[in-house]
């Protein structure tokens, strides 16, 4: 296929997301003077602490990323990302946010487009998975256009490009998969744990059709990336990369605590968190320091090896049903809603990923599913941004990702024995497949 045919294929998805790359630099550069009236821009302030990460790497520093008080809890593969901006930020002495506000960041257009485009790969890769497990092509223009409005709040809000950029691997990922080509998927997916590590629960629905040694060699394919760049800060400071990897810190009295908190392994009891917050005083820009606000400092605990050990469960149900694609890209998605809801303390971004594949899911059936699917997604994302008591907060969330993915459900998949895929896709899973 030639790359005007590819182009021509990805209209949909390209065209809604050049539509919020634009709007996003509108609304960063317009919206606080015009509707607020205060002169500064709008920034997400998680994504400067990222790129602060990505300078060290630019200074040839990899072993140091998680050790410099940048608040990077992730895999490497943002900060790598964003390491060639990084260096020419430096090079060109543009100021930044970090680790102060500043209202006019002269890096921050260069890094508000980078983050905006990142936004857009993910809906250029779901707009592929629609057209991949046959959404009518109308709706998948309505279906782009409601996944930008669900992404907005991961990129425009929240600065998590990481999550998007994930999510793109992955999907093209499972895609590969779906068509045979397990190497290729292999490396995909491990590129979307080199951004993110949750995508990880994806690998035993993709496992579906593998056979055990050709699994091995595709479990290879996942981790090795991510391994080799934490090689480095492993060894240089493994105190602190452990300490960001693997207990995942986190702050109840920040962000959303949920009613599994209890579950949750307190790391420091009633540690000082400084939050800065930019605010306008006087008709002037200054930055008011909340140094006063205690709070635990928790890690995620036991509720991620649980939504682990539901991920193999549905990949086992999966094997054994020998369910078609559209049925395994559901469970993805019931995969990632677990996740998401299984954590002590949440943010709102941990919605998006079940979401963006459980709306997939609901557009291909009728017009009501559609319709009832949507109304439920944007309002988890509306009324993940109000701050109320835990079960107050975390009920909604679950009846509302509860509907997105009962919208798409289909009752065949796990009722009824096939040897094929009941959406007609897949191929026989009763030889297992191989992979080179």
């Amino acid at each position: 296929m030639g790359v005007h045919a590819a182009l021509m294929r990805r209209r949909i998805g390209l065209s809604v997301a050049a539509l919020f790359v634009a709007v996003g630099l509108l609304y960063s550069a317009l919206w606080a003077p015009l509707v607020l009236h205060h002169q500064f821009w709008m920034q997400p302030g998680d994504i400067w602490g990222s790129f602060r990460a990505a300078h060290y790497i630019g200074w040839g520093d990899l072993g140091d990323i998680y050790a410099r008080g940048t608040g990077y809890i992730t895999t490497p593969g943002l900060a790598v990302l964003l390491s060639p901006f990084a260096v020419l930020a430096s090079h060109f002495g543009l100021s930044e946010s970090f680790p102060w506000a500043n209202p006019h960041p002269t890096a921050w257009p260069m890094l508000d487009l980078v983050s905006l485009l990142c936004g857009g790969s993910a809906l250029v890769a779901l707009d592929a998975a629609a057209e991949f497990l046959e959404v009518p092509r109308r709706r998948r223009l309505v279906l782009c256009c409601a996944q930008a409005v669900l992404l907005w709040p991961v990129i425009v809000v929240w600065g998590h490009p990481e999550d998007a950029v994930a999510l793109s691997f992955a999907v093209y990922a499972l895609l590969a998969c779906y068509s045979n080509r397990w190497r290729s998927g292999g490396w995909l997916l491990g590129a979307a744990v080199l951004f993110q590590p949750f995508t990880l629960l994806l690998v035993p629905v993709a496992l579906v059709a593998l056979e055990l040694r050709s699994s091995i060699r595709f479990l290879s394919r996942v981790v090795v990336p991510s391994l080799v760049l934490l090689v480095i800060p492993l060894v240089q400071s493994w105190h602190d990369a452990t300490y960001a990897l693997i207990q995942q810190p986190t702050f109840p009295g920040i962000n959303h605590p949920t009613p599994l908190l209890p579950l949750a392994i307190r790391l420091a009891p009633e540690s000082r968190a400084v939050v800065n917050q930019a605010e306008w005083l006087n008709g002037h820009f200054v930055l008011t320091l909340h140094a006063d606000k205690l709070t635990d400092v928790v890690s995620p605990g036991p509720g991620r090896l649980i939504a682990l050990a539901i991920a193999c469960a549905l990949g086992l149900l999966a094997r054994r049903r020998m369910l078609g694609t559209v049925a395994q890209f559901w469970l993805a998605a019931v995969v990632l809603a677990c996740w998401s809801l299984m954590e002590p303390v949440m943010t709102p971004y941990y919605l998006w990923p079940p979401l963006a594949f459980g709306m997939i899911c609901a557009f291909r059936a009728g017009r009501w599913r559609c319709v009832t699917a949507t109304a439920a997604a944007i309002f988890a994302v509306y009324w993940s941004e109000k701050y109320l008591s835990p079960w107050a907060w975390w009920l909604p969330l679950i009846g509302a990702i509860a509907v997105v993915l009962y919208s798409g459900l289909q009752s065949e998949w796990l009722f009824s024995p096939a040897s094929r895929g009941s959406d007609g896709f897949a191929q026989d899973l009763r030889a297992p497949a191989k992979v080179g």
